[in-house]
């Protein structure tokens, strides 16, 4: 009996040994995570070696159990069951916590899961220390042979043990250290022999920087597909928008191509910034390079990409022209790989630990309007001109003069400033790892007032969100009702003080024969900026206005497309007419020319703009008679869609943005006798 209870303790000191092999790896690498305060590559080679440590341990530690509590079954040491039971009910909790990790990841909804792992390692250390304190006084008391066997355990153990340990943290800092060198080493321009043709700065002409001053390789910026990899909602709603599509746009791929023509490539450096940023920053855009206009480049493919906002780490001035730096944060490892199983280590690391990526994607400039200023501001200076500093858009700044910025002490103030974000990146409901308590995340359709991409793509969801947008009652029409003098007069005397002041409810009406005038008012009531904004010379937004008798017989009408898809000349337009230095009309969008305006209407937030119009009232009208105004909107004017699309007759949406009509009563103007 003594020599088969031996040989138990023999084989049971085997697996004993090998479960605390494995045990105190995975208790090292995690009392590590919980001392550790920054993920550095060294904390999350660490992490992983305590999920397969851990991961592994778990089958050797069931079979130890099962074998040890049938051998220990009626033992009468109280402490030693508690201890050993309490033991495996926290082993339990870490086993089941840790493998729910390993699949779904951490998230604010599952807190209490990263909790009772925490909490479950406390206890396990508590309940093993007892443990073992309470052997050795067992052991001690009965003072037997049984004590020496006991004893050899650690002591032949113990040795491999440390020697585990060493040798664990000495390949965990090597491979860290290694990893570290290599990410930190300066990336060269992805094209040799870069030309430095506006100075020594590296992009200009734009006002793009980097946060180490150097080239960021291509995989470091162009990484959306893999941010859809876990953000699919998110990834989805980008590929419709026009962010997205930003170097791929036909009409932007036309442009960049004339200026590469008309310039050369590294002139292109002025758009890439904003269209293109991973063409500039990896050093495509020298002779030899692609920029984004080019078909199935990384620059073409990405244009504005999960990167391109948020791996911007601070606005340099409020000019705009791409003025961000730019910082590839990488906290991962394997941030910029581009094979599967190092993406898939890097997704696993983040969901395991979302914190550092929480905190570099989600920067507080996020919601800042200066990072749309860095380029929904523009401007052109002599390098690019042969002229002079002009300025272009300026979407923040009208935003900033407007009264929803909350900086002016504009009458019109609302109660609280809206940005941007609010209205381009609203919150709506979507399933992703970012969304907040309630479900909600911020779309990323960036909706704005392109409804030509859409069109081409035949994305009608994108489109129709576009066209709602658009008609959202940011802009009111109204037109005003045509009091007149006679219709308040009589030839009864009547106190002045007892008549009628408010016009509002008096009667009005038109005379047959005579020259009739209507006032119409548009008011930006809603719009954070100018309307139109953006690209004002080729955007074409006007007024259609008709008057029509009862019968539906045309008596006037303004802004009328014939039958070339143009707009009637007579309308009343808003929009921006560029000239060049010799004042002629820049209607290609080529900036590059543009040394000022000729011509800009636009209707700044908060204010409102009135049209009269003037028509004559034929005697044949029947009454009464209908005036409609119509604010009409169309991403391109047909000059310029015929050119940028290579299209005779393109055919793009108009969208009617707002409307009023007004039923106007007819009179026979009497006879005046002398």
């Amino acid at each position: 009996m003594n020599s088969l209870f031996a040989d138990k303790l023999r084989q049971e000191k085997y697996w004993l040994t090998a479960t605390m092999m494995l045990l105190w790896l995975c208790m090292c690498s995690g009392t590590i995570e919980l001392l550790a305060k920054n993920f550095t590559s060294w904390i999350q080679i660490n992490l992983i070696v305590h999920t397969i440590t851990g991961g592994i341990s778990a089958i050797p530690i069931f079979i130890y159990c099962a074998v040890h509590f049938k051998r220990t079954i009626g033992h009468k040491s109280s402490l030693l069951i508690l201890s050993g039971l309490l033991m495996t009910g926290s082993l339990l909790v870490l086993i089941i916590s840790g493998f729910w990790f390993s699949a779904n990841g951490s998230s604010e909804n599952t807190l209490w899961i990263a909790q009772s792992h925490t909490y479950g390692f406390y206890i396990f250390l508590a309940s093993l220390t007892l443990h073992i304190f309470g052997h050795i006084y067992h052991r001690q008391r009965k003072r037997t042979l049984s004590k020496r066997r006991f004893m050899t355990l650690p002591q032949s153990s113990s040795i491999i043990l440390m020697a585990c340990l060493v040798f664990y943290l000495s390949g965990v800092t090597i491979t860290s250290t290694l990893y570290t060198y290599m990410m930190i080493k300066k990336q060269p321009p992805l094209v040799t022999n870069y030309v430095y043709d506006y100075g020594d700065h590296p992009f200009r002409p734009s006002q793009t920087e980097t946060i180490n001053g150097t080239f960021i390789a291509t995989p470091q910026i162009a990484k959306s597909k893999q941010c859809g990899s876990c953000h699919s909602d998110i990834y989805n709603q980008w590929l419709s928008s026009a962010h997205r599509q930003a170097a791929s746009d036909p009409a932007y791929v036309k442009n960049i191509h004339l200026l590469e023509k008309t310039r050369g490539i590294t002139a292109t450096r002025y758009c890439e910034g904003c269209h293109a940023p991973v063409a500039l920053l990896s050093g495509q855009l020298t002779p030899g390079g692609k920029h984004g206009g080019v078909a199935n480049t990384s620059g073409h493919l990405e244009g504005i990409g999960c990167l391109g906002c948020h791996g911007i780490s601070a606005v340099t001035h409020l000019n705009g022209t791409a003025s961000y730096v730019f910082d590839p944060k990488e906290y991962y490892l394997f941030d910029s790989s581009e094979r599967i199983i190092p993406q898939k280590i890097r997704n696993f690391l983040i969901r395991l630990n979302a914190r550092p990526h929480k905190a570099a994607m989600g920067s507080s400039l996020l919601e800042d309007p200066k990072l749309c200023a860095s380029c929904h501001e523009q401007f052109m200076d002599k390098s690019m001109n042969d002229w002079g500093w002009v300025k272009m858009q300026s979407e923040y700044s009208h935003w900033l003069a407007s009264p929803f910025s909350g900086q002016t002490d504009n009458h019109f103030k609302t109660e609280t400033s809206l940005t941007c974000q609010n209205c381009h990146f609203p919150l709506v409901k979507g399933q992703d790892p970012s969304a907040d308590e309630d479900g909600f995340i911020h779309s990323h359709r960036s909706l704005g007032a392109n409804t030509v991409l859409p069109t081409l793509n035949g994305d009608k969801i994108q489109l129709a969100e576009t066209t709602r947008f658009l008609q959202n009652a940011n802009i009111l029409v109204d037109i005003e009702q045509p009091h007149r003098q006679d219709t308040i007069q009589s030839q009864q005397f009547i106190q002045e003080q007892l008549r009628p002041n408010d016009r509002d409810n008096t009667p009005f009406f038109l005379y047959l024969g005579e020259e009739a005038k209507l006032r119409v008012i548009v008011t930006n009531r809603m719009i954070g900026h100018a309307f139109p904004g953006g690209t004002t010379d080729i955007n074409q937004a006007w007024l259609y206005f008709k008057v029509s008798d009862a019968e539906g017989t045309t008596i006037y009408e303004s802004g009328r497309l014939n039958e070339q898809l143009e707009l009637d000349k007579s309308a009343h337009i808003y929009h921006s007419i560029p000239i060049d230095r010799a004042g002629a009309h820049v209607w290609r969008h080529d900036l590059f020319r543009m040394v000022g305006d000729a011509y800009r209407n636009v209707i700044n937030a908060g204010k409102s703009d009135i049209k009269e119009y003037t028509f004559h009232i034929p005697t044949w009208a029947k009454e009464p008679i209908t005036a409609t105004a119509i604010l009409k909107y169309r991403k391109f004017n047909q000059r310029y869609a015929r050119w940028a699309l290579d299209h005779p007759k393109p055919v793009l949406p108009v969208v009617s943005m707002a409307r009023d009509s007004l039923i106007i009563p007819l009179k026979i103007n009497p006879p005046i006798y002398r």
